[in-house]
């Protein structure tokens, strides 16, 4: 399962959303300053620069271009 930590009003965390409703992907979405702080996600993701992050079974997949070739 895929976990995406994304944002309010952000283009490609939306992107990332319907990609993977469109390709039938079990996902969910964690949204900053609700689910998540800025702190927690530089925890995880130390090099994190841009939303979304994802990961899929726990480990760290990437953001939206490196979602798109998994799910080639």
């Amino acid at each position: 399962m895929l976990v995406i930590y994304s944002k309010d009003k952000c283009q490609q965390c939306d992107s990332a959303k319907l990609l993977c409703q469109m390709k039938g992907v079990e996902f969910e979405v964690k949204k900053l300053d609700v689910d998540y702080t800025k702190e927690d996600i530089l925890a995880l993701v130390p090099q994190a620069r841009s939303f979304p992050l994802i990961f899929k079974d726990g480990e760290y997949l990437g953001g939206l271009v490196e979602l798109r070739q998994s799910l080639k």
